[in-house]
């Protein structure tokens, strides 16, 4: 979850919270109980950039809780007008008091492409792919990636009895601990092309050559690499994830999240993968290894040495238990 969060926007009186809803057929959205953060009854807007590699002129589309009804929606950017390449910007007017599900899938018309950093090419995504996030407290919310890290976290929470903003707040921190070491920088840090990382921030470069390690999952895991297109390895390896996210994951819920230290976790994954990209195991659709697909800066360095720390933080993944995390303080 981003840690963006500020105090929320001004509450309307009643007759207009009810008028707004009314009008927009809002007012039964959700129904979680628990912790959840106040309704919002002015414009609530959130942005932030798609990517499992860069998602262009994908469609976004925002729900309040477990509603099937639409907040709002928008297409990422293809890198041209403009937009930057993954971005997105959803605003909506209405009421929602629960934890927002945002869901980024190919848009209708098939020009939906994504980058793929293994193989150096563009895929077109199958119908059947998404990626999740989910908004903890909207109304205090400005920006929130969606990236298979988010998409984890997404699995997580929906393992809660109740859909609350508290278990929501925990699947994250959940996620940070798990797989990311702890660094939530890296889990909140904005998704960067490969061609772009000269400039990007440490926590820039650790999410880019993480995402570009679940590229290389698409190609080496067993049952992902013989999926007969990159689009469907791809998937593969993204649904792999966040499935060993759910499944090793004991419970979750208002007071904190409980892993099953038996189960395989997807920092298990990733750093296998890891290391058989450095022994170059790791090959692409033409047999080649896939080292060669990516620039030199992320082969050599965030890779091979380490520089971007990612390695050190699959190793620092922990399995203990998230005690209950403040909404406010996530």
């Amino acid at each position: 979850m981003h840690s963006q969060l500020t105090q929320g926007f001004v509450t309307k009186t009643l007759a207009a919270a009810v008028a707004a809803a009314l009008a927009l057929g809002l007012g039964g959205c959700g129904g979680g109980g628990g912790s959840a953060p106040a309704a919002t009854t002015t414009t609530t807007s959130i942005g932030g950039v798609a990517s499992k590699g860069l998602l262009k002129h994908a469609e976004v589309k925002a729900y309040c809780g477990n509603s099937a009804v639409e907040l709002a929606k928008d297409t990422t950017g293809d890198g041209t007008g403009g937009k930057a390449k993954g971005a997105y910007s959803l605003s909506w007017t209405g009421i929602c008091s629960e934890p927002v599900k945002i869901v980024v899938t190919p848009h209708a018309d098939g020009l939906t492409r994504m980058e793929d950093e293994a193989t150096k090419s563009d895929v077109m995504p199958n119908p059947s792919f998404k990626l999740r996030a989910i908004v903890a407290d909207a109304a205090a919310t400005r920006t929130q990636n969606v990236t298979p890290a988010t998409d984890m976290a997404a699995a997580v929470a929906e393992k809660a009895v109740s859909l609350t903003a508290k278990a929501v707040a925990n699947a994250h921190a959940l996620i940070v601990a798990t797989v990311f070491g702890g660094d939530k920088s890296a889990y909140e840090a904005e998704p960067k092309s490969l061609d772009n990382l000269a400039t990007a921030k440490p926590e820039e470069k650790k999410l880019a050559t993480l995402l570009t390690t679940i590229s290389a999952l698409a190609q080496n895991d067993a049952t992902c690499k013989a999926k007969s297109t990159a689009a469907a390895k791809i998937q593969c390896a993204v649904e792999a994830l966040s499935s060993k996210a759910k499944d090793s994951v004991e419970k979750v819920d208002d007071d904190g999240a409980k892993p099953d230290k038996s189960k395989q976790s997807p920092a298990d994954m990733l750093a296998k993968t890891l290391d058989d990209i450095k022994a170059g195991k790791v090959k692409d659709q033409d047999g080649h290894d896939v080292r060669g697909n990516m620039p030199a800066e992320v082969e050599k360095d965030e890779i091979e040495n380490d520089r971007s720390g990612l390695g050190a933080m699959l190793a620092a993944g922990n399995t203990t238990a998230i005690t209950g995390v403040s909404i406010t303080g996530k």
